[in-house]
């Protein structure tokens, strides 16, 4: 899995280039990052203004 930004979007994509979700941050995104795997995959979006959201791959807020 990996994660593509721009702006205030991310979209994660699984091995085969499909997307998988797509996010929307309250800040410009500058970094973004994935861990694990399916549905054990935690999303980090780090935010121009200093704050990381942590997702599940299903769109599901870990930690903000």
């Amino acid at each position: 899995m990996y994660v593509n930004f721009k702006g205030k979007n991310a979209t994660l994509y699984d091995n085969y280039k499909t997307v998988i979700r797509r996010f929307r941050a309250q800040a410009d995104i500058v970094n973004a990052q994935v861990s694990g795997a399916g549905k054990e995959a935690i999303i980090a979006l780090t935010m121009k203004n200093g704050k990381t959201i942590l997702y599940k791959s299903d769109g599901t807020i870990v930690r903000r």
